[in-house]
């Protein structure tokens, strides 16, 4: 049996369209397994920022309650209102797992409200009519330790304190 020269070019075009088909959903395939991991990976990205800012909002929040209240009962002395901030700091730092990192000696510490009165401190300041208290992650003189957190198993993110890092209230004064 022999094949015409139609038939077998016909045969030679139909099985290369299969290969170019086949090869085009191998090609999609893959697109679509890079796009799925990317979508992943952009879904665990937001999901780490959003506890990032949610630690971040929260301290914040600790620390600006607690300047407020010590501006409100008129109690201006600045190593009470430090311990008062650093206690409570203490409870959301070690329920977060957050530490003190020595960089240059290379030690770890546990954010405690005595470890935290080392580097941090309020200060006070009285205009004409505003009373401005700060309260300040100072570090310590190297300014080598900082107060951080790893956010996430595979996809690591870091929280960190910034040293000089401050938070101000401002209140008005009361004639």
């Amino acid at each position: 049996m022999r094949l015409n020269k139609k038939g077998l070019f016909s045969y030679i075009l139909f099985f290369i369209i299969i290969i170019m088909i086949i090869n085009q959903l191998i090609i999609f395939q893959q697109i679509n397994e890079k796009n799925n991991l990317m979508q992943n990976t952009l879904s665990i990205n937001e999901i780490i920022n959003c506890k990032r800012t949610i630690l971040e909002e929260k301290i914040d929040n600790v620390i600006y309650q607690e300047l407020q209240k010590e501006f409100i009962k008129q109690y201006f002395d600045s190593d009470t209102i430090k311990e008062n901030i650093n206690q409570n700091l203490e409870k959301i730092f070690l329920k977060e797992n957050l530490i003190l990192e020595n960089q240059l000696k290379n030690e770890i510490n546990l954010p405690t409200k005595e470890n935290l009165n080392k580097v941090t401190k309020v200060s006070i300041t009285h205009l004409e009519k505003v009373t401005i208290i700060d309260y300040i992650f100072t570090s310590n003189f190297e300014k080598t330790i900082k107060l951080t957190k790893k956010i996430g198993d595979k996809m690591n993110t870091y929280f960190e304190i910034p040293i000089d890092y401050k938070i101000s209230y401002v209140g008005l004064k009361v004639v």
